[in-house]
Formats: C-alpha cells, sequence, structure tokens
C-alpha cells in the first residue's frame, strides 16, 4: 500500500508540535546523489505559511532515509541567521528505525497568516540499495511533521509545491514524483536534472543505472515503465495494465488526478508493491509466481496488483483520511476501485474474501472493532488491527453502502470527494455529508453503528411456515437478529420449484421481522443475504432448504475457490436394522487454475435423540474439475426433525483436513433442515 512514515509513540515533555493545521508549503531543493560512495548531499528551503488559528514557537522535521549517518549541517532563516536546533533522542520516544527527529526554534513566534522561510542543509552516507537500485521514496529530504489534536502523525501529508534539482550519473534511469523541466550534462558524467511539483504530497526519487525504460499515455496521462532488462516482458505488461486500469478509472471517477504515473520494480522475491505520489513500487516475483501457482494465476494478480496500486494514487495519496484515526476510508474506497475494475474485466480475487474473514473473525471473538479510535488505541488492543479494522471492517462498510445506494449514486460520491478534498483531510463527518447530500437520505444510523460502536452483525433465519390456498403458497419467513446488536435492511431469496426466484426486503431493521410472500410454486429453499453484502458473524443459520431436493445441476459460490450444488436428499429412508437410511449426493467444482484440497463432513443432527450422524470426505480437485459424492446417512427411529449441515475445509491434504475436521471451526457452513415423514423413523 501507499508508503507512509507514521510515529505512534506518545510526546515527550517539552517538545513543541507545529500547529494542527498546516499551512501550504514549497519545498525548493536540489539534491546530489553519488551512488558510488552511497551519499547524498542537498540543500532546500522551505516556505510555508501559518493558516491556523494559533501562533508557532517551533516546527519540527523528519527525515526517514534509510542510511547508516545522517546530519542536518545548517539551518538558517531568510535573512541568513542560524536558527537553534534540539535533536530528539530516542529516548524521547519519538524515534523508530531509520526516522530522525528534529524541532527548529524560530527567530520570533509565526501569528496566524504569517509565512516564514528556513533553509537547510543535508548530507547522508551509508545508503543502502536494494536489487541495484535507490528506492528513496519521499523519504531522502527532511520533511515537516505534524500534529492533529495533540497527536502526533509523522510527516506531513499536504500539499506541497516542489523545485527539485537532481545531480546523478548520466547512466542513471530516475523515477520522479514530479515533471521533468530540463536535463543539462555536468561533466564527469554527470548530469542535471531539474523537476517541478505542484501540490504533491510528497516528492519521491527512485534510481538506477540497470533500468530501461518504456513510456506511453493514455488519458492524456504518460506512463513510465522502468526494469531490468530480463524483466522487460513484465515491463511491458505492467505499462498495457495500467493503461487500461486508468482508461477504467478515468471513465468510474470523471479523471485520473495526475498527468503521469511511474512504474518501478521493487524486490525480486517479495509479493506485492507500494505506493508514493505518483508512483507505484512492484515487486517483480510474477515469474516465480507462475512457476509455484500457473501463468494465469500470476497475470491475474498482476492485474489486481495494478489496479490496487494505482487506485491508492486516488484513495490514500490525492485523497487522506484525516489522523489520528485508522486510514478505513481510503483503504475502503482502494479496496472498491479495483474490485471494480476486476469484476470489469471477469477476473476474482480471493483477497477480499480473506480481507473481510480478518473483521468477521474477530467479530465473532468479541474484539473491539471501533473503527474510529486513535490509532495507538488500536495498536494497543489489536496487533493485527491494520487487516481486521482497517481493511476488513473498512470493505465491509464499503461494501454495505454500495448496496444501501447503488454502484451509481456511489460513484457521485466519489466524485465529488475528489472534487472537494484535495489538500484537506477527509473525516467521518465530511464522508457522511457527501453521501447524505447524493442520496437525501439521513444515514446517520449507519455511520454511527459501523464506525462509533463495536456492534456486530449475526442474522439467522427464524421460523418457516407455507400454507397452501388453492393454487398459491404463502410463505412467512421469521429474519432475527441473534447477537451483536447492529441492524440492517436483508435481502431474502426464496427459491420456488419451478425454477423461478422470489426477492424480498427486510426493511425495518428490527431485532425481529417476518415477511410474507405469495407465490404460485411452494417454497424449495430460502436465504437470507444471498449475496453476502452484510457481515454476518454466522452464515451457518443463513440457509435453509424446504420440502424434497431432487436436483444436484445447480452449483453456486461458496468462496473464491470452489462451487457446491444443492445437497440433493433422496428421502426414500430405507429401512436398515433400527435405524432408517437416506441417500445424498453433492457436488462440487474448484474454480482455480490450480489444484485444490477440499475436505467435506456431512452432519446429521436429531431433535429428539442425542446422537449425530457424521460423514466425512477428503478430494483433491484439478484445475476446474469437478465431482460428485454419493454415499448416505443414517436415522435412528424416533428422531423427528433431522437438521443437515455441511461443513467445507479448505486443506492441503487428507492429513490436515483429519486433524483439524474435528477440532477446529470449517471455512463455511451450509445447513438444511427436512422433516422426517410420519410413517419413517417410528
Amino acid at each position: 500500500m501507499r508508503q507512509l512514515w507514521v510515529a505512534t509513540f506518545l510526546l515527550a515533555s517539552g517538545v513543541l508540535l507545529s500547529a494542527s493545521v498546516w499551512g501550504q508549503s514549497s519545498f525548493d531543493i536540489r539534491v546530489r546523489i553519488d551512488p558510488s560512495r552511497g551519499v547524498l548531499t542537498g540543500e532546500q528551503s522551505v516556505v510555508l505559511t501559518n493558516t491556523s488559528n494559533g501562533v508557532w514557537a517551533s516546527l519540527l522535521f523528519q527525515w526517514g532515509l534509510s542510511a547508516s549517518t545522517k546530519q542536518v549541517e545548517e539551518i538558517i532563516d531568510r535573512g541568513g541567521n542560524p536558527l537553534s536546533v534540539r535533536y530528539i533522542k530516542p529516548e524521547d520516544k519519538l524515534t523508530k528505525g531509520d526516522v530522525f527527529l528534529f524541532e527548529v526554534a524560530l527567530p520570533s513566534p509565526l501569528p496566524s497568516g504569517e509565512e516564514t522561510t528556513l533553509k537547510l542543509k543535508f548530507a547522508a552516507s551509508g545508503l543502502t540499495p536494494q536489487e541495484d537500485a535507490y528506492l528513496l521514496s519521499d523519504t531522502w529530504y527532511p520533511r515537516l511533521y505534524t500534529s492533529v489534536k495533540g497527536r502526533d502523525t509523522g510527516a506531513s501529508d499536504d500539499p506541497a509545491f516542489f523545485n527539485v534539482s537532481l545531480t546523478i550519473p548520466s547512466s542513471f534511469k530516475v523515477a520522479a514524483s514530479g515533471k521533468e523541466l530540463s536535463r543539462l550534462q555536468e561533466g564527469e558524467g554527470r548530469i542535471g536534472i531539474d523537476y517541478e511539483g505542484e501540490l504533491l504530497r510528497g516528492f519521491s526519487l527512485m534510481v538506477s543505472s540497470g533500468w530501461e525504460r518504456l513510456v506511453t499515455t493514455t488519458s492524456e496521462v504518460e506512463i513510465q515503465s522502468y526494469f531490468q532488462p530480463e524483466y522487460e516482458h513484465w515491463g511491458k505488461r505492467l505499462a498495457a495494465i495500467a493503461s487500461e486500469v486508468i482508461d477504467f478509472y478515468s471513465r468510474k471517477f470523471g479523471s485520473y488526478p495526475y498527468k503521469k504515473l511511474c512504474i518501478v520494480p521493487g524486490s525480486k522475491t517479495e509479493e506485492g508493491g507500494y505506493s508514493t505520489p505518483n508512483i507505484i513500487v512492484v515487486h517483480q516475483s510474477f515469474d516465480n509466481m507462475a512457476a509455484d501457482y500457473g501463468v494465469s494465476f500470476a497475470l491475474g494478480f498482476s492485474r489486481w496488483l495494478i489496479a490496487h496500486l494505482i487506485a491508492s494514487q486516488y484513495w490514500g495519496i490525492y485523497i487522506v483520511d484525516a489522523p489520528p484515526f485508522p486510514p478505513w476510508l481510503t483503504n475502503g474506497l482502494a479496496l472498491y476501485s479495483d474490485r471494480s475494475y476486476m469484476e470489469s474485466i471477469r477476473f476474482s480475487n480471493p483477497i477480499y474474501y480473506n480481507l473481510l474473514q480478518y473483521y468477521l473473525q474477530a467479530a465473532a471473538e468479541g474484539l473491539n472493532t471501533t473503527v474510529l479510535r486513535p490509532i495507538a488505541e488500536l495498536e494497543s488492543e489489536l496487533p493485527d488491527w491494520e487487516n481486521i479494522v482497517a481493511k476488513g471492517k473498512a470493505l465491509a462498510i464499503v461494501n454495505m453502502l454500495v448496496h444501501l445506494m447503488g454502484e451509481k449514486e456511489f460513484d457521485r460520491v466519489l466524485i465529488q470527494l475528489l472534487r472537494r478534498y484535495y489538500g484537506r483531510f477527509v473525516t467521518a463527518e465530511d464522508f457522511q455529508r457527501v453521501v447524505e447530500e447524493v442520496t437525501g437520505q439521513d444515514l446517520g444510523w449507519f455511520f454511527e453503528q459501523w464506525l462509533k460502536t463495536n456492534k456486530s452483525l449475526d442474522y439467522q433465519l427464524g421460523e418457516i411456515k407455507t400454507s397452501p390456498a388453492g393454487n398459491k403458497y404463502t410463505t412467512t419467513i421469521e429474519v432475527n437478529s441473534r447477537r451483536g446488536g447492529a441492524l440492517m435492511p436483508a435481502m431474502v431469496r426464496v427459491s420456488l420449484e419451478d425454477g423461478e426466484e422470489v426477492l424480498e426486503q427486510a426493511k425495518e431493521r428490527q431485532r425481529r421481522e417476518r415477511l410474507k410472500i405469495t407465490t404460485t410454486s411452494p417454497p424449495r429453499r430460502v436465504e437470507l443475504d444471498p449475496e453476502e453484502v452484510l457481515p454476518d458473524i454466522n452464515r451457518a443459520n443463513n440457509y435453509i432448504a424446504l420440502g424434497k431436493v431432487a436436483t444436484v445441476e445447480e452449483l453456486f459460490k461458496i468462496d473464491q475457490f470452489f462451487q457446491i450444488g444443492e445437497l440433493a436428499l433422496a428421502r426414500s429412508f430405507q429401512r436398515e436394522g433400527s435405524y432408517f437410511q437416506d441417500r445424498f449426493k453433492l457436488r462440487v467444482k474448484n474454480i482455480t487454475n490450480s489444484e485444490r484440497g477440499l475436505g467435506i463432513v456431512i452432519l446429521a443432527e436429531f431433535a429428539n435423540i442425542r446422537s449425530k450422524g457424521r460423514r466425512s470426505f477428503f478430494l483433491s480437485l484439478a484445475s476446474y474439475e469437478e465431482r460428485v459424492i454419493e454415499d448416505y446417512y443414517l436415522i435412528p427411529r424416533g428422531s423427528g426433525k433431522v437438521k443437515i449441515q455441511a461443513s467445507f475445509y479448505m486443506v492441503k491434504d487428507e492429513r490436515e483436513f483429519k486433524q483439524i475436521s474435528r477440532s477446529q471451526q470449517p471455512d463455511l457452513r451450509n445447513n438444511y433442515i427436512i422433516i422426517i415423514p410420519p410413517n419413517a423413523g417410528r
């Protein structure tokens, strides 16, 4: 994801933080990089206007460059007068890793509306290359350090103007956040390049003598793809994908926010990547991925990764969440954006399912997943808060909003955010205001329960009754909220024996609601939230099969890896000693490009007898292989109602399945309830 240095520690006493709102700043930087010696030297002039209501007595700077030695050699004001500098020591609990902090006392307090200029000289040695490249990101120069409502938030995210002059060996290729204005040979095999950047949230530099470059243009955006010669095929492919993604987002959101995008190779062994202003770093492990999981998987992953990193240029760099809360909004919107692109090309990715599972598991365990809490508080309670809250729950919230509003209305909200909030932090209240303006609805109840409370959602299907009257059937369906306290409109789908389906919305957001549906064919099954829009922490009670299920032909998706058919029950009840035998069929299909293992447990539970019937199976399914399981379960006499439960375990092999199937929760369950006829089981 986007790379930002964020300190999350408490301030030491005596450290003066800058005001909670930065003015618009400009940076004029001259920098020289000598890769052969691992040395960087620079001079920068910073102009800053105090647009807050307070008075500034000092400024904090952060320098996050990874180097063995860093030194700020001189700091002067516009008159050339040296300024007092206090270096923040590790015991002040503000430094972390390579982060280097220092406080500059202003010659006189800076009132609201006034401007100040500082000039700094800095030098670093011991720069560390990565894969023959220096990925300096936006940490190579000292940056302003901010606080919002008294909490330190790291390097300033506010947009700034940049003029950067870079001197570097002429054999090096340079990916930069800004627009190149000129380049000039300076002798001794060096070249000088001038850049400008308008309203950027940082200025990144990434350089290498081993890169080639490909330049294309789409939707008035220049795409620069950098790559090692041996990865030329991926360099060209990633540029083509980026062009396709930018075109898609430009149509969806009105335009792309910047005029250029650089694609830079990262590690050859890691997977994924990250975004900085106008640059996405893509780890080059696709060939290894293709060897391990297949070419189709590597191609699909590359599409998703480029779509996600470009989405982060919109949501995370162009638009930024207001501290001190987690970046739930921009993470959720980036995932929504890249999923929209993937759906448009009919590619699936399990990451959305997996991220939701982080949240659902935490909610099921009763952990506090309240969103609008300071990051420091989240870190102390949830070590994996980024996946649980900032991504998993964020995606769940966005999914529900899209369902409530419709995709077109939701996209109108995002277009308004892009128009209104560039250069400003976006709060939850800002987002809610735009949503309500676009929809004309009061959605305070939604934002209150999902952002400001720890409520979770667990719906279940309750009693279902069908009454025939002539040629019509009236079915009453009870929808209950079991626990968690969160209430949402829920969709119910009723499948009829003639193949038709009826959809009904439970709209009242009550703990218990009854729906009444009249049809011309008897119901075959009832599903609650069939599209899995709601973050229901227990879906085992969202499905009930009714009457005689006589087919296994229809397949439906259970996750990103498998489809299953109906658990088809013969309902023949053949006598076998003191038991009745009922046969069943279950059809499964692997819908991925690689071989996968699936463990299945069929469990029969009886209303009147404290015993269970259990059958288990392990299947190793080749890519897109489809198979039908046929077996039986036994019903004791006098059992009354029987609940048949199919549990599914995603496992590597039969040994793992045997180890976990009796001790761990399955990855997914489906329940079926049948009524034993009067002449059976007696």
